[in-house]
């Protein structure tokens, strides 16, 4: 039940409702169904292992069910779970997915190509650990663009990529830059490589940065002067500061694409991050958001740390006069967030002159907001345009 209610925004946010009583009598009435949807997470104790379902993963793992599916015998490997699956799983003649190697994995998936060096004259008191994706194997434009952005304004890079070809990781030479590559991606994602990155470097290299920032390439960045921006970063007094918050089902959290550490912000995290590897080693995207991102925050709050934004949501108008129009979809097609205020906010979020606009955004527009003068919003941008449109050419064939 526990598990259950916080692992999924969707429940929280019908109980709270009064749509249900409790977890459980939401699971019967639907949620089952949305977790075999891939909608909702929900994680099961069979034997003495506790460990997530995933739909897709336990299909593969045993094409016995996907066979009875076929044929209409279970509606869902959920409903072949809960009558039968469950015994095999205990007795070890199934498996809830197909096997992996994690620590393999892990050993494999981080090589230092270059270190973090600092002259002791350098002045930069801000390290940026950039995780970079690119579907294609690229190190685009946009990308580039904000390294240079970092760099001019203070700013250290440790760039963290995946499997790059060395003639496209010649763009970042003489850019000022560490590289950390990864061999392989992981369902960690972005936390996998950020909790690689803070291992990898160290505290000796850490320590000598006033602050540590955990970001990434999800947001088009500079789309304006960022000078305020970078001056607030160094100003702030909180502990753990980021670009924008939100809310998930009720849970405040810092949104996970900048965040940015003081020194005890960063080694609690550090060990966070190490200790939930190790609990959800192969997560899915709902328990990776509920767990990592929305539950980092939380743990923060708990240690008494101060946490805020550059631009809050509560600065950018009530959620719900907000939201014109409403989102029109039931509850349990939602998606991932209820309210990101870098999509449903993206006009007043510019407008505040945050310096980031989501990829996500432009590319996929997932919460079916009105995007299409988006352009005329970044009239003085030190990003072209043009740079914007031909990334969003690539990647959304």
């Amino acid at each position: 039940e526990t598990s259950y209610r916080e692992d999924n925004e969707y429940v929280r946010f019908s109980l709270g409702m009064g749509k249900h009583l409790n977890g459980f009598e939401h699971f019967c009435a639907f949620g089952a169904a949305e977790v075999a949807a891939g909608l909702s997470s929900l994680l099961v104790n069979i034997g003495h292992r506790r460990a997530e379902y995933v739909e897709e993963r336990y299909l593969a793992a045993n094409p016995d069910v996907a066979d009875l599916i076929a044929r209409g015998d279970v509606s869902s490997g959920v409903e072949h779970l809960f009558d039968r699956g469950h015994r095999d799983v205990a007795a070890g003649s199934r498996r809830l997915a197909p096997a992996t190697n994690r620590s393999q994995l892990t050993r494999s998936s981080a090589v230092t190509a270059r270190p973090v060096q600092r002259d002791p004259s350098d002045l930069s008191d801000v390290l940026i650990l950039l995780v970079h994706f690119d579907v294609d194997g690229l190190i685009d434009e946009h990308v580039l663009h904000a390294i240079d952005a970092y760099r001019a304004n203070g700013c250290d890079v440790c760039f963290i990529g995946v499997d790059l070809d060395p003639t496209v990781t010649a763009a970042l030479e003489g850019r000022g830059v560490a590289v950390l590559h990864r061999v392989t991606n992981d369902n960690l994602r972005d936390f996998g490589a950020w909790a690689l990155a803070l291992d990898r470097l160290g505290e000796q290299v850490l320590e000598q940065y006033e602050i540590v920032v955990l970001a990434n390439d999800s947001a088009y960045f500079p789309v304006c002067d960022p000078t305020d921006f970078f001056a607030e970063l160094r100003a702030t007094d909180c502990d753990v500061w980021a670009a924008t918050d939100s809310f998930s089902g009720g849970r405040y959290h810092l949104q996970s694409y900048f965040i940015a550490l003081r020194a005890e912000a960063r080694q609690h995290f550090a060990a966070e991050l190490a200790r939930l590897i190790t609990e959800h080693p192969d997560p899915s995207k709902i328990l990776l958001i509920q767990r990592f991102e929305v539950g980092l925050t939380t743990s923060a709050l708990q240690r008494g740390f101060k946490v805020g934004a550059f631009r809050s949501i509560g600065e950018l108008g009530p959620v719900g006069p907000a939201l014109l129009p409403p989102d029109p979809r039931p509850l349990g097609q939602l998606g991932i967030t209820l309210t990101n205020p870098t999509h449903h906010f993206w006009r007043a979020t510019l407008a505040a002159r945050s310096p980031f606009l989501k990829v996500e955004l432009l590319r996929d527009n997932p919460v079916d907001v009105d995007v299409d003068e988006w352009s005329s919003a970044l009239v003085d941008a030190p990003l072209s345009i043009g740079t914007i449109r031909a990334h969003l050419a690539r990647v959304k064939r």
